[in-house]
């Protein structure tokens, strides 16, 4: 019995969180030293004192206390609960607080135990505001984004569950494995593995594929998809940004079959297609080219693909090299370039290529898409992150370097801060 006493007096002492022992009045009959090292009272400050008297809580708080103190010894414990205490500088900071009933002797005992989790509560803030630009940059985004983990969606924006005609909440809800319907059978497998080797962080995996997927109303679509593993709540999951590229690929299929449907489609197309031959040097181009490479016709042909953007002549050979590379071993993975607007604006696109055959000869056919919003959410965010920390960062230095003593208080008086 005096074995378990000193292991109990040990733990008790040495405990990271504040634990204190009340009697059935509400008295404090002891204590650990971090809850002396907490508040920076004194030993006889405590002992035999109601925690009312203390001057350590919010009034809201106070109220919770004596309400949870109350059901306390109806139930015989309480679940952890949130609060919010005031510390030894009287600066408001959260704590969970677990209370449990323990009979000492013939003594019945309330024995409380309180967590700091300030630290906790601020990282969730962050974590949560983080997300909500996040979200509201996703949700401009004209691709799909998702992250999955353990095998279910944790997050999809409104364009990524338009393109399944299915709602974001459907797909939120879904059980583990349930996103594998949306995948066409034959293509499963394939998609199933990489999401998999994804979540489990693997090396070798494909970071882009097109795949055909199945629409709510049994559609077979297109797409070509985008991911990466990414730390999510902190733990691995899979960041997914996925396109419907069902019109570009009838498009080809097309442009097998009739030069006259590959005319109809390109020229009704919105995004700039261009037509080179195997070194890239245009020989035909849509209507949309002219107006989003800012040329006419008679500027465009017979000039290179690459010749159409800002890029240095040094960043673009190295792409011309890469591509040109791809085009004789028959991989036709997109380049993304980047440009100088007019006004001086970066922007990014997108190069789709693939090989056509029209009146027997070879030709590359090229798809520009515009990709400058997609690239602006990340600056975005990550710019609006660093403001953040540089603004914290000045108002803690002015704060704490001014010759002028500074408070903060609410309007009932309870300081929170000073310098």
């Amino acid at each position: 019995m005096k074995e378990s006493e000193i292991k109990y007096r040990y733990l008790f002492e040495n405990s990271p969180d504040m634990i204190m022992l009340l009697n059935t009045s509400g008295k404090i009959i002891d204590f650990n030293s971090t809850m002396l090292n907490f508040y920076g009272y004194k030993r006889e400050d405590f002992l035999n004192k109601s925690f009312s008297e203390f001057n350590t809580y919010p009034p809201e708080t106070l109220t919770k206390l004596a309400s949870i103190f109350k059901n306390l010894f109806k139930k015989g414990n309480i679940e952890p609960i949130e609060l919010q205490f005031y510390n030894k500088e009287a600066n408001i900071i959260w704590v969970r607080l677990q209370a449990n009933l323990v009979e000492i002797g013939n003594e019945t005992i309330v024995q409380a135990t309180v967590q700091d989790i300030t630290k906790i509560k601020k990282t969730e803030d962050s974590l949560r505001e983080s997300e909500e630009k996040y979200r509201e940059l996703t949700e401009q985004s004209l691709m799909g984004v998702a992250i999955i983990q353990d095998n279910v969606f944790k997050f999809v924006n409104q364009r990524y569950a338009d393109i399944g005609g299915y709602s974001v909440e459907e797909m939120i809800n879904w059980q583990p494995g349930e996103f594998r319907k949306i995948v066409y059978p034959d293509d499963r497998e394939r998609v199933m593995e990489q999401s998999i080797k994804k979540q489990r962080g693997d090396e070798d995996v494909i970071t882009q594929y097109t795949f055909r997927a199945l629409t709510k109303a049994g559609e077979i679509i297109w797409c070509e998809l985008y991911s990466k593993t990414i730390m999510y709540e902190g733990r691995l999951a899979v960041l997914i940004t996925l396109i419907d590229i069902t019109e570009r690929k009838q498009a080809e299929q097309s442009l097998e079959e009739s030069e006259l449907k590959y005319r109809s489609l390109v020229e009704t197309s919105p995004n700039a297609i261009l037509l080179s031959d195997l070194n890239g040097n245009v020989v035909d181009c849509n209507k949309a080219a002219e107006k989003n490479l800012s040329r006419d016709q008679s500027q465009i042909i017979n000039k290179n693909v690459f010749s159409f953007f800002s890029t240095s002549k040094k960043e673009l050979i190295p792409i011309t090299k890469e591509f040109l590379e791809r085009i004789k071993d028959g991989s036709f993975k997109p380049l993304e370039i980047e440009d100088l607007d007019l006004y001086g604006e970066k922007n990014w696109y997108k190069l789709y290529y693939s090989l056509i055959n029209l009146k027997n000869k070879t030709f590359i056919i090229f798809e520009v898409i515009d990709i400058t919003i997609t690239k602006k959410l990340g600056e975005i965010l990550k710019e609006e992150n660093r403001k953040l920390k540089e603004s914290e960062e000045k108002y803690r230095v002015l704060f704490e370097s001014s010759p002028v003593g500074i408070g903060i208080s609410d309007f009932n008086g309870n300081v929170y801060n000073m310098n």
